[in-house]
């Protein structure tokens, strides 16, 4: 009789970042992929995608149809050009919903430095529809975790914020 092996679960990375495609060298990538491993996992690839909304949705779907998970890294800052939270949702079909918990929390983290917060980080309490929140305690961005659909198929989505101190604590 024989047995089959379980097949491992499968993983793509996302990063964002038009900066990761000027020169700048991602680190992320050799970090996470050698984490995930030990973990038994299998990374099937990864996409790194300019601050765009098309591109960025594009490698979510793409992710999505070929993995079990996908994790993004960066994307998810105050600016104009942070949209990650836009792409997942309109690569997931989810709508974006203000969430005043997560305000407060980064009113609170603010208030730490006795800092006014800036009206633009109000996009960061943007949470996806169906998501769960991961808690950032070393920056204002909190991540996301989603369990969505790609066709057929159900994947796991993941958003982490770009800056490495942010996103190993939150990693791990």
């Amino acid at each position: 009789m024989s047995r089959k092996t379980p097949r491992a679960a499968s993983v793509e990375l996302v990063f964002v970042g038009t900066e990761l495609l000027s020169g700048q060298v991602n680190t992320h990538q050799a970090w996470l992929s050698t984490r995930l491993r030990a973990a038994g996992l299998d990374v099937t690839g990864a996409t790194t995608a300019p601050d765009s909304l098309a591109a960025i949705t594009a490698a979510f779907r793409q992710g999505a149809r070929h993995a079990d998970a996908v994790i993004c890294c960066g994307g998810l800052g105050p600016t104009f050009d942070d949209i990650t939270r836009e792409a997942a949702a309109a690569a997931f079909g989810r709508s974006l919903r203000f969430s005043p918990p997560q305000w407060r929390r980064i009113e609170r983290r603010f208030s730490r430095y006795h800092a006014k917060v800036p009206e633009e980080n109000k996009r960061q309490a943007e949470v996806l529809t169906g998501a769960e929140v991961l808690d950032n305690p070393n920056g204002s961005a909190p991540g996301q975790a989603l369990r969505a659909r790609a066709g057929k198929r159900r994947v796991q989505v993941y958003l982490l914020p770009g800056p490495h101190p942010e996103m190993a604590p939150m990693f791990l």
